[in-house]
């Protein structure tokens, strides 16, 4: 389970985040709430320089400082949520959006470098176990097989009610909010392509791929 996919808002509220669930939304609303206040007692701040055996950057500095040892990466007494997906909403957008980014060949386990030429041959990879992207692993990798741990479970269709609902236990009243309205924060940019041509048939096979998001409540 991943370990540094966590915001820590005032007021011990932590967010739990993961790609295509709003990622760069939340980050962003992170960022717009605490500006760089978020780096002032780590060394150099958001260029966190790695050091063996220790935090691998600024989001796993801030569990390592601060997380409950017994349960990390959430701070102890935490008010903790998550912003969830359908497995398969999810993975569309992911496969649209990789149709837009530079391919750099890394293992065994990647995508053709011009990108996919159908939907079900995307599928397909991934049934086979020969497509390897973050954007691709389950949120079970995420946010772990036990959503009882979260005290607040958003659907992503629901993010604005999400953020709006931390900035009011945060009591913050943000000028900066007026310039950043929550509800402009989640825009997908994703071109849509692939996802155009999704089949019943092709629906199934991506739910069972992702039968462990189904089976863990992340749906």
């Amino acid at each position: 389970m991943s370990q540094d996919n966590i915001l820590y808002f005032p007021n011990l509220v932590d967010l739990r985040i993961a790609p295509k669930c709003g990622w760069q939304s939340t980050m962003q609303f992170h960022y717009i709430m605490l500006g760089n206040s978020r780096f002032k007692d780590q060394p150099g701040g958001l260029k966190y320089t790695h050091v063996k055996g220790g935090p691998q950057n600024w989001r796993d500095y801030e569990w390592w400082a601060h997380g409950d040892i017994m349960d990390i990466p959430f701070r102890k007494n935490s008010i903790r949520f998550v912003i969830k997906r359908d497995p398969v909403k999810r993975f569309l957008s992911a496969i649209d959006y990789l149709q837009t980014q530079k391919i750099v060949k890394l293992t065994n386990r990647d995508y053709p470098a011009t990108g996919f030429s159908s939907l079900d041959r995307a599928v397909s990879a991934m049934e086979r176990g020969v497509l390897m992207n973050v954007h691709l692993l389950p949120q079970t990798y995420f946010y772990g097989n036990d959503p009882n741990k979260y005290d607040h479970i958003y659907d992503i269709n629901n993010i604005n009610d999400a953020l709006l609902h931390i900035k009011e236990i945060c009591n913050y009243n943000m000028k900066k909010m007026k310039k950043y309205p929550v509800a402009d924060l989640h825009k997908n940019k994703s071109i849509k392509s692939l996802s155009l041509e999704l089949t019943d048939d092709l629906e199934e096979k991506i739910k069972k791929v992702y039968k462990i998001d189904y089976d863990n409540g992340w749906c």
